[in-house]
């Protein structure tokens, strides 16, 4: 619940990127010309509240949740009619878990504010800290390495409540020390304008969290499918997915960069540019995830060893090459759809994109 809810509102939060990404560029674009000062300072306060009422629209989609999983988890789950015993374990991983969520909406937003003003270095060095605290915390504190004691499932909460606490401050110590974004005036009060950005922000996202939702129902759908086949299939099923994946998330990274880079052109009204920005983010897609489909059935059993035992991938050779295979070239169409989404939600597009991936979806 903790990390869906996370996932799905993530999608609200990112669709600031089509306000920022605008204003930013209007700005370095002044930025070249004389005699603009009183403009440039306009935009970049525009850029400031844009940002202010991002992480606000994150408080509010993550504080409440957050309160109902602190309080109410066990009695949910017991309603359910899950086990005792396991709810009162759920509840030892909510119970931290719960609070690391707005921690986890704030990071979106940050995220999404450092690619719009282009900031990526610093960004791939707190991304890359994000993952490493990830795995070190989480290592440490579920088994008890190191002279820690052994905490199971809460070790697990505590890790992501103290990974969004770090990773946090390590985002908000930039935005208040370095000078370029001290421009914005991030931690200045001005009028909310009726919180006019912040319901931008929300009626743009909730198409893609909808989307988002139909997603993860998809997801279950399969896995309870392929489950009723039997623990093998199901590992073998999860094998193949699992490095699908990763190629989908480096796809979506460069989809997400593209996109931006539309919502600067659509900014200095550089349609023609634009669309050679939109064309080339999406031939650069594809370009990652073509050799990943002629190289991955190839070597599937090296891949499976990863994670499947040698007589398990021996006895399904024929069938993990086939995966592979079919996973891949559905992964060069999702690329191709995944740049044209970041593209269009950049150009505050997100009603097309929703009812064509739910499409897909269905």
């Amino acid at each position: 619940a903790v990390l869906d809810w996370a996932m799905i509102t993530e999608y609200i939060i990112s669709s600031s990127t089509a306000l920022l990404s605008a204003e930013y560029a209007k700005r370095s674009h002044l930025l070249t010309l004389e005699q603009q000062h009183a403009r440039i300072k306009e935009i970049e306060l525009t850029i400031g509240a844009i940002q202010q009422q991002n992480r606000l629209a994150a408080l509010l989609l993550s504080v409440p949740p957050a309160i109902v999983l602190f309080y109410f988890t066990t009695n949910i789950l017991k309603t359910l009619g899950v086990d005792d015993g396991v709810a009162d374990s759920v509840a030892d991983f909510t119970n931290y878990a719960a609070f690391a969520l707005p921690g986890m909406l704030l990071r979106v937003a940050e995220y999404n504010f450092l690619y719009s003003i282009n900031k990526e270095n610093f960004l791939s060095i707190v991304m890359l800290t994000d993952i490493a605290l990830g795995v070190i915390l989480t290592g440490l504190l579920v088994p008890g390495y190191l002279g820690l004691p052994q905490l199971g499932v809460k070790g697990s909460g505590i890790a992501a409540l103290l990974q969004s606490i770090i990773i946090c401050t390590m985002l908000f110590t930039y935005s208040l020390k370095n000078k370029d974004i001290r421009l914005f005036k991030l931690y200045e009060t001005r009028p909310n304008n009726n919180l006019r950005y912040t319901k931008e922000i929300i009626t743009l996202g909730l198409p893609l969290v909808f989307t988002s939702g139909i997603a993860n129902l998809s997801e279950l759908i399969r896995n309870i499918l392929v489950g009723n086949l039997g623990a093998e299939h199901l590992q073998i099923s999860q094998t193949y997915m699992s490095w699908s994946y990763i190629v989908t998330s480096l796809v979506c990274v460069f989809a997400k960069v593209g996109g931006i880079e539309v919502g600067q052109q659509l900014g200095l009204n550089r349609y023609q540019q634009m669309k050679k920005v939109g064309n080339t983010s999406t031939l650069l897609c594809l370009s990652i995830i073509t050799p990943a489909v002629v190289l991955a059935p190839l070597l599937s059993s090296q891949l499976s060893s990863v994670f499947l035992s040698e007589e398990l991938i021996h006895s399904h050779k024929d069938l993990l090459s086939t995966l592979f295979l079919l996973a891949f070239v559905t992964n060069a169409f999702y690329g191709t759809q995944n740049s044209l989404n970041e593209n269009l939600k950049n150009l505050k597009d997100t009603l097309f994109t929703s009812a064509t991936t739910v499409t897909s979806y269905v």
